[in-house]
């Protein structure tokens, strides 16, 4: 590749003690302005260089690489921790999670009144359905633990009750009757009830009345008889029977 002469890069310098670098300088430029091939071949030059010195810092010394394998060859092992080592007891307080706190009443009132007066009216509203329908919330709340309740003071009364003895529950719409007996549920209906109540209010005596209930029964309802074992007229389920019906109804116009 033929050169430019130097002279040509030096043109225009001031006298002849001109600096030597920025004439090189200049020359440089020239050449990278003007030869494309010498600047592919000085990148190439650079690159290589550049991978040359990477792979020298990569490669340990062989003293020093020496030196670090002996290091670690001559370290102590780690201790490990025995398996049969007993587990660390665990803290009271990890142990005992914390009681969440109720929030204050009275500091939640107090923080709504301060709020109110800067609310709108849509604000004012929102909030006084979320309240009214909370408030339903709580009374449906209570209705269902009531209702709980009164189940659970039922089962107990009918614990109570001896397995031996009689009970007459009556249908909320009063129109049928169970008559249960050592959890054996016997439904009449109101014109069969009060048939049997008819036959224990009369005034003759309790053993007599009961051997009547018991003719009414075979006559009427023989499946009571069946879940029901009466001995006879004689039995005395008949007057407990008797009595319970006295007790419980009392029929219209009798003194």
């Amino acid at each position: 590749m033929a050169r430019r002469p130097a002279a040509a890069g030096v043109k225009g310098s001031k006298g002849a003690g001109g600096s030597k670098r920025s004439g090189a300088s200049r020359v440089t430029d020239a050449q990278l302005r003007k030869d494309p091939a010498f600047m592919k071949h000085l990148e190439s030059a650079i690159r290589a260089e550049r991978a040359r010195v990477d792979i020298a810092a990569e490669t340990p010394v062989p003293e020093v690489a020496a030196k670090t394998a002996k290091v670690v060859k001559d370290r102590p092992a780690p201790a490990t921790r025995s398996r049969t080592a007993p587990p660390r007891a665990a803290s009271p307080r990890a142990a005992s999670p914390r009681k969440a706190r109720k929030p204050d009443a009275k500091a939640l009132a107090a923080e709504l009144s301060s709020l109110i007066p800067e609310l709108d009216s849509e604000g004012l509203a929102f909030l006084i359905e979320q309240a009214r329908v909370h408030l339903y919330n709580m009374r449906v709340a209570e209705l269902e633990d009531a209702a709980v309740e009164a189940e659970r003071a039922s089962n107990r009364v009918h614990q109570a009750v001896p397995a031996d003895e009689f009970q007459i529950h009556a249908a909320a719409s009063g129109s049928t009757y169970d008559l249960v007996w050592h959890d054996k549920w016997k439904m009449f209906t109101d014109e069969e009830m009060l048939a049997m109540v008819r036959i224990a209010s009369s005034k003759d005596a309790v053993a007599e009345v009961g051997g009547r209930l018991y003719r009414w029964l075979l006559a009427e309802r023989r499946d009571v008889l069946a879940d029901i074992p009466f001995s006879g007229l004689a039995d005395p389920k008949l007057k407990k029977l008797v009595a319970l019906l006295r007790k419980t109804f009392t029929v219209r116009g009798e003194k």
